[in-house]
This record gives C-alpha cells, structure tokens and sequence, in this order.
C-alpha cells in the first residue's frame, strides 16, 4: 500500500467516525454508564450535581460566543436570501476551530443527560433522540468537504442564540423563570425555521434556479431529524404550557 492510500483510507475513516461514533457511544456507553454510576455511587450523583451551576454558565457563555461568530461568519456574506443560505463559505483560517468547537459542544452537551439522571428525572424522547443524533447532524454538513456547507451558519446563529438563553435560565432559574415559556417558544421557531432553510436550499439546487453549496445528504439528514425534533417540541410545549392547571408544574425542556 502507497503512502497515498494509506492517508485517503484514514481520511475516509475519520470522516465515517464523526458521523456515526457519537450515536452509537451516546446510546450504547454513555446513557447505560450514568445510569449505573448515578444509581450504585451517591458521591458521583452529588458530583454531577455540583457541576451544574458551572456546566450551565459555561455552556450559555459559549453559545453567547458562538452566537457572535456566527453573526460575524453571515456579516461578510451577501446579505441577501440566497447569499446567506446558498452562497459558498469563503475559506478562512478560523473555520476549522469553528466546525470543531461547535461539533465537539454537542459532545459536551451530553452531560445534560448526566443532571437529568443525577436529579432523579427520566429521559424524555425528546432529549434522547437530540442527544443522540446532534453531533451527527453536525458534521454532516463539513465532514469531506474544504468548507462548511453554505447553510451550516444559519443553524448555528439560531442555535446558539437559543442556547444561550436556556443555559442562563438553567444557571439561575429562579431569576429567569419569565423566559421559560419564551425559550420553548424560540425553539420551536428555530426548528420551524432551520426546515424552511433546508427546503429553499434543497429546491434551489435540484431545480437549477442557482448554485447552492449544499451536500444534499445533510440537508436529507437534517430535514428528517429537524422534523423530528419539531414533532418533539411541540408535543412538549402542549403537554407543558397548555393544559389548564399544569403550567407551574411542567419544567423547561432541556433540550434541545
């Protein structure tokens, strides 16, 4: 085997290994070990819950980071329609740290699962299926390619956005327990929106109505997941918020 072949069979490798590693280890490993630890070791569970206030702060200072980056990513794009979801990503030096750090939080996010446990609460499907599958979604749209895909910071901007508001809430819900309808609410906006996005892209590139630099396998994925997701949501939201008599009852869904 050439040098060459040898370096393409690993590129292909890594690249099928960001994909489909995150499911199967947040499904096979991570959920059954919290479940084990939480249960058998009370000192892990009261660790776990210590976290929380720091887990939260950092995560909402992050997705206020990212919200930024983002808005600075779309700035320099045509400010149009069409430049924000379809014209291609100018390579810069910044974009690799972009695409990790923000795969790599949905990672991260996992120990959200970790508190739910620890706080004696189930998993909703909800919460598992977004868990499962976040990262997934994430790479799909920059793995094997020079570039993110041209819709990658649309999602991220609303994402973020979002996520800075549920984590704060989570860091100190007691001071901002007025958000906690508002939040479920933008994120039913984001899901609806981010499908819109896939759709226009979608039909703009298999109509020939213009050049799109989308990878149709990843707005497949994310049409179907992102559908999901909404489905998901707004079960929550009207088992939560609009069955008279439960609205102080219900907690924020955490996640997605």
């Amino acid at each position: 085997f050439s040098m060459t072949h040898v370096l393409c069979t690993w590129v292909m490798l890594k690249e099928h290994l960001l994909l489909w590693v995150p499911p199967i280890t947040y499904g096979v490993m991570y959920v059954p070990l919290q479940r084990l630890l939480i249960q058998q070791y009370p000192a892990y569970r009261q660790c776990v819950l210590a976290l929380r206030p720091l887990y939260n702060l950092s995560m909402a200072t992050f997705s206020a980071i990212m919200t930024v980056v983002a808005l600075r990513a779309l700035a320099v794009r045509p400010f149009s329609l069409h430049g924000m979801l379809c014209a291609a990503v100018k390579p810069a030096s910044t974009d690799a740290l972009l695409v990790n750090s923000w795969y790599a939080s949905k990672v991260i996010e996992w120990f959200d699962t970790a508190l739910l446990l620890a706080a004696g609460k189930g998993l909703t499907s909800l919460h598992y299926n977004h868990h499962l599958t976040t990262a997934t979604l994430v790479a799909s749209h920059f793995v094997g390619r020079p570039v993110r895909t041209s819709i990658f910071d649309i999602p991220l901007l609303l994402n973020a956005a979002v996520h800075t508001l549920m984590y704060t809430y989570y860091w100190y819900p007691t001071l901002f327990r007025p958000m906690k309808v508002i939040i479920t609410q933008l994120q039913i906006v984001q899901h609806v929106t981010v499908l819109l996005s896939v759709v226009h892209t979608t039909t703009t590139l298999l109509m020939g109505w213009g050049e799109c630099d989308i990878s149709l396998f990843a707005n497949g994925l994310t049409f179907g997941l992102y559908a999901m997701y909404l489905l998901q949501f707004l079960a929550f939201y009207r088992g939560a918020y609009k069955k008279e008599g439960r609205n102080s009852e219900k907690p924020l869904s955490k996640k997605a």
